[in-house]
């Protein structure tokens, strides 16, 4: 469907008229224009199936502005538009040409989160819940090496090619990874063989879905390798820079995730096992440069200061361990209505420990929600 334009998530909204008519991906009229989407669900079933819309006809409707089809600017909108259209994409990646468009556009979206709210992503990290983990998982890494890579002054286009991979990394196990986020025995033998496979597999995919990029699908092919050649699927030493970024990422991201047989680690315990297994005398510089990006105690966190307060870290603070609180619970115990602001460098208020996030409810919206501030 060489001229029709692939709808994404970030284009259909609840309750709103649809613009045009849309198309399913063999050309059958799907839906008439004017028609009222009314559910959530409703949107990821169409996704999952294909929407589109002619090219001439989404170009006029824009007035040949991409940017003129999100008014405002809504960083929650953006991480839930990102994991249902990416996950909708590698459902049954499209061959018409569209994929790699259609990932780029989700890929400039968490370019953009990451410019703009990059303390919202973080936290978003650890307390956002999510229904499929691996694509949930594709993002956390995505949003991860987009800071890292900006803090490391990657041109776009290599943070480009970054976040394509980063986000279709384990686009040959999404099943599979899905099912071992809720398993509590041992791999079977089948399912490790898959997994050593999947970065291979992840290539055949991505090229057979026309990706041509060959630095997206090197980073696939070489995610799991590291500078030791205890990696796979071909335990090499030289792994690519974006494949060596994507892998301490991947790392991290997973030590933060719940598991069925594992509680999430807490930050500060992730910072440190970063440091230990994957940074002290080794070629790959990127454990350090990410734990000094997202901080000892990344937004996200929830800690307890010298006062007695609990809290949630806000933003990150000029070091990685002196970040800004925002408190929940006050020094006698009661919840806090309204959230207020901690400078951790502050000795009264200085963070001495970390909590599990399942310990204290925290309103996401209301803490991260963009404000005048």
């Amino acid at each position: 469907m060489a001229d029709f334009h692939r709808l994404s998530s970030a284009q259909l909204h609840l309750n709103e008229a649809l613009p045009w008519d849309v198309y399913d991906v063999s050309g059958q009229l799907l839906l008439r224009k004017g028609y009222v989407i009314q559910r959530t669900e409703q949107i990821e079933r169409l996704l999952e199936r294909g929407m589109f819309v002619p090219a001439e006809i989404y170009k006029a409707y824009l007035g040949f502005d991409p940017n003129s089809l999100r008014q405002t600017y809504d960083p929650l909108s953006i991480w839930q538009a990102v994991q249902v259209g990416v996950g909708a994409l590698m459902k049954e990646p499209p061959r018409d040409g569209s994929f790699t468009t259609g990932l780029q556009v989700f890929a400039r979206q968490v370019m953009e989160l990451c410019e703009r709210s990059p303390d919202l992503a973080i936290a978003a990290i650890l307390l956002k819940e999510y229904k499929r983990y691996p694509i949930a998982h594709g993002l956390h890494v995505a949003v991860l090496g987009e800071l890292v890579a900006r803090r490391g002054d990657f041109d776009e286009a290599s943070r480009m090619s970054l976040c394509c991979a980063a986000l279709t990394q384990n686009i040959a196990i999404v099943e599979l990874q899905q099912l071992l986020a809720h398993q509590k025995t041992p791999l079977t033998a089948e399912q490790r063989a898959r997994i050593d496979a999947h970065p291979e597999e992840g290539c055949r995919i991505l090229m057979a879905a026309g990706v041509t990029d060959q630095e997206w699908l090197r980073s696939i092919l070489e995610h799991h390798e590291n500078e030791e050649g205890t990696g796979y699927p071909r335990k090499i030493k030289s792994p690519s820079l974006l494949a060596s970024l994507i892998h301490t990422c991947d790392v991290y991201a997973a030590m933060l995730s719940q598991r069925a047989y594992r509680k999430p680690l807490l930050s500060a315990e992730a910072a440190k096992q970063m440091y230990v297994g994957m940074g002290q005398g080794k070629e790959n510089p990127f454990p350090g440069l990410l734990i000094k990006e997202v901080g000892m105690y990344p937004p996200g966190s929830l800690v307890k200061l010298a006062n007695g307060e609990v809290g949630v870290v806000y933003k990150r603070g000029p070091q990685a361990n002196t970040p800004v609180v925002a408190t929940l619970i006050n020094a006698k115990g009661l919840q806090q209505m309204d959230p207020v602001k901690r400078d951790t460098t502050i000795d009264s208020f200085k963070i001495v420990s970390v909590m599990p996030p399942m310990m204290l409810q925290v309103n996401f919206e209301q803490i991260w929600r963009p404000r005048k501030d």
